[in-house]
């Protein structure tokens, strides 16, 4: 009989959409933020990291 895996959520196992990351003064997007099954967020980056930023869904 195979092994069942175990369900766990202490592992990054999908993420999802959460807003986009804006430039604060030109309004272009910079990334992404992303939240983990896990409830931690995390920015995705076009480029490189931005520091001036606003979120807009």
């Amino acid at each position: 009989m195979p092994e069942l895996l175990e369900h766990r959520f202490d592992h990054r196992l999908e993420a999802r959409f959460v807003s986009f990351i804006l430039d604060r003064k030109s309004h272009e997007i910079v990334g992404w933020l992303f939240e983990w099954n896990t409830g931690e967020q995390m920015p995705m980056w076009k480029d490189e990291v931005h520091e001036d930023v606003v979120f807009r869904s």
